[in-house]
């Protein structure tokens, strides 16, 4: 038998429905893990042609895929948060996503004492959790199999976790306090079935996937119940949520009266005991975004090793945030954020245009996830065909939100909004992935009468930055200095 052979197989194999049950890309990453987890094949070995030597446990994992099984069910693990999780059918398969919620927790609650994962399945927020924050972790299912599974994982990976048997709809008498509790409870509607893979249908547990197409908050609503008293003061609440139901959440929070905000289009974070409003969530998004641009290296910081721009400026900067379109989650991020941002500060708006280069893809997306018109903007007219400066259709007369990746002076941005303006379109306002924060640009927009929001800015940068040991504190005045006049700044190299 051949790796070809095995996709092959794979690949034939029809599901409940009577529909192929995984394509050919699918067929060949099962195969692969099929062959690195059970028979510790190397790529180079599946690549290379080795001969496969069929033992009972492959041809056991083997037969269950093609019964239509997970593959992770047919392994008997999955891969999470770079860990390797027992999992089998009385437990969910962790996520990709799940693995976001846990890093947002992670980063954003790294001084909390104790923390409770609520419907912990595999355990695999707990135990990520428990190793990588210095916290007290206990983990609360109802379902036996979860239970013992948790227990396996925590133990085969040596975290400190504590798990109980834990109702939360049966929370009277208990009396204990908490600085952090995270969810990702069930929350797909039954009438949603008709449109998910039959893998999942046939295989995952029902209990930790479904609720009632009458009540798809129900688990979120005890939860923030059981949160709103038992979370310390300043204690946060973190959810992986129904995107379908976001609105439903929002309301759900305030009539709760736990102040919140929407971290990722997935993820909703809930406060107890203290005032939270829209400028703490900006100022929580300008830190996490300006880390992942360090830790992605779209941005670099050398105070003593000046980088020159094309326009002759010595900076101690250099970005480039291009980069982050390379990266699924990160992408997944940005354009979130925005959306967010511009439901925020921009809701009238009824058209997208980017800024050429730089935030063309960026404001695709964005107007993609909008579900509005979109076009982008040259620097200047082009010098052939049609002479378009505006490229793209958007309605007559429209209210457009520009999109663009990076503020330096503000002049290239704000000839795509003089632009836009002269072609008889109505500009509300600007988001932007980063600014310099220059006060030539802030002047600039000013006199352009235009409202500016951003991600994340130069400040946020070098203060985490500086929190995180890329750069020394004694070096943040001499960033502070070429901000505040770039044109004329000049580090010494040393």
């Amino acid at each position: 038998m051949t790796y070809q052979d095995i996709c092959r197989e794979i690949a034939g194999v029809i599901d409940s429905h009577g529909k192929r049950a995984f394509d050919e890309r699918e067929a060949r990453a099962i195969a692969r893990i099929l062959l690195e987890d059970v028979l510790g094949f190397t790529l180079a070995d599946i690549y290379g042609g080795k001969q496969i030597y069929v033992s009972e446990e492959f041809e056991r994992a083997f037969i269950l895929i093609k019964q239509g099984a997970p593959v992770q069910y047919a392994v008997g693990k999955a891969l999470f948060a770079n860990r390797y999780f027992k999992v089998n059918k009385g437990v969910l398969i962790p996520r990709p996503e799940t693995e976001e919620l846990c890093q947002w927790v992670a980063e954003d609650c790294k001084t909390a004492g104790t923390i409770l994962d609520i419907g912990t399945g595999s355990g695999c927020i707990a135990i990520t959790l428990a190793l990588e924050t210095k916290a007290k972790v206990t983990a609360w299912d109802i379902a036996e199999e979860a239970l013992m599974t948790a227990k396996a994982n925590a133990e085969a990976l040596k975290a400190n976790v504590i798990v109980e048997r834990k109702n939360v709809f049966e929370t009277n008498g208990d009396e204990r306090r908490w600085d952090v509790i995270v969810s990702n409870p069930p929350y797909i509607c039954e009438k949603e079935k008709a449109h998910m893979e039959s893998n999942v249908l046939d295989h995952e547990p029902s209990i930790a996937l479904f609720v009632p197409d009458s009540d798809p908050l129900l688990f979120y609503r005890a939860i923030t119940r059981y949160a709103s008293s038992s979370l310390n003061k300043g204690g946060r609440l973190f959810f992986e949520i129904n995107p379908l139901y976001a609105k439903e959440m929002e309301a759900m929070a305030e009539e709760e009266k736990m102040p919140f905000f929407f971290a990722f289009p997935i993820f909703l974070v809930t406060f107890a005991n203290e005032e939270y409003n829209n400028t703490n969530n900006m100022e929580s998004i300008k830190h996490l975004f300006a880390q992942k641009l360090l830790e992605v290296k779209a941005i670099k910081l050398q105070p003593n090793d000046p980088f020159t721009w094309a326009s002759g400026w010595k900076s101690p900067i250099y970005t480039d945030n291009r980069k982050t379109l390379a990266y699924p989650e990160l992408r997944s991020f940005v354009k979130q954020e925005l959306v967010h941002l511009i439901h925020e500060e921009f809701p009238e708006a009824n058209a997208v245009a980017g800024v050429a280069t730089g935030a063309i893809a960026q404001g695709a997306l964005v107007a993609d996830e909008l579900l509005l018109p979109y076009c982008y903007v040259r620097p200047k007219p082009k010098d052939h065909g049609m002479g378009n400066q505006i490229e793209g259709t958007i309605p007559e007369g429209a209210k457009v939100v520009v999109v663009e990746d990076l503020i330096s002076t503000g002049g290239s941005s704000l000839k795509a909004v003089d632009a836009l303006r002269k072609a008889g379109f109505e500009v509300v306002g600007m988001v932007a992935s980063y600014t310099y924060g220059f006060p030539v640009a802030e002047e600039a927009f000013k006199a352009a009468n235009l409202k500016l929001v951003t991600l994340s800015d130069y400040e946020h940068t070098t203060a985490i930055a500086a929190k995180t040991g890329y750069i020394k504190e004694e070096d943040l005045a001499v960033l502070a200095e070429w901000r505040k006049s770039p044109s004329t700044w000049k580090q010494e190299s040393k």
